[in-house]
């Protein structure tokens, strides 16, 4: 039971108009197949895709287009399988998207646990050697960063702490300090390029 983003900006739901028992029966019709009800869930729903994008939104635009269809496509596959357990307690559509709420979530989750296991190794085969160049302009580059950057920068280089002992420290997997410190040098080495160049010259 396919249902496309729509285009439509999000709009409060009108919980007044709600009558449980239209709602319940619409959900029965549409599990017996009855002609029509299929239609008329699809367009009870319509709002759905406005929803899941107003909330990944609210949560930074961690997810793509692309993700958020899948997101989306996966919620009413649920709400398919699921539409006899529907009792009427809410809306259909704020029932609809819990589904699509759980599934953003999941995704999100799983785009985050294959950021910490990318292999740092990718970052430093292409990372520049820390910049070494006048202290108060390196000083000044750091300032920069992140302030999880920063701190990472600087236990690594002045408190010579191991991948290992920062990790725990910044409350991060070892392999995603790895990636962002690897990151930040490469942010140092474009803030000073022009220093660099200077002394080219």
């Amino acid at each position: 039971m396919p249902l496309r983003p729509s285009h439509e900006p999000t709009t409060p739901l009108d919980t007044a108009a709600f009558d449980a028992a239209t709602e319940c029966e619409l959900a029965r019709a549409a599990r017996a197949g009855e002609p029509g009800a299929r239609d008329r869930l699809v367009e009870t729903l319509a709002r759905l895709p406005a929803m899941l994008r107003g909330k990944n939104a609210r949560l930074g635009g961690l997810l793509r287009p692309a993700d958020l269809d899948d997101a989306l496509q996966s919620a009413m596959l649920a709400v398919w399988q699921k539409l006899d357990r529907y009792d009427g307690r809410g809306p259909l559509l704020h029932w609809a998207y819990g589904f699509a709420v759980v599934e953003l979530r999941r995704l999100v989750e799983r785009r985050g646990r294959r950021r910490e296991q990318e292999a740092p190794e990718e970052v430093v085969a292409s990372a520049p050697e820390p910049p070494r160049h006048d202290p108060e302009l390196v000083q000044r580059a750091v300032a920069c960063l992140d302030e999880t950057d920063r701190r990472i920068v600087t236990m690594k280089h002045h408190d010579e702490l191991t991948f290992d002992q920062i990790a725990p420290a910044v409350g991060m997997p070892t392999n995603t300090v790895k990636t962002r410190y690897y990151r930040a040098l490469v942010q140092l080495r474009h803030r000073l390029a022009p220093h660099i160049a200077e002394e080219r010259a």
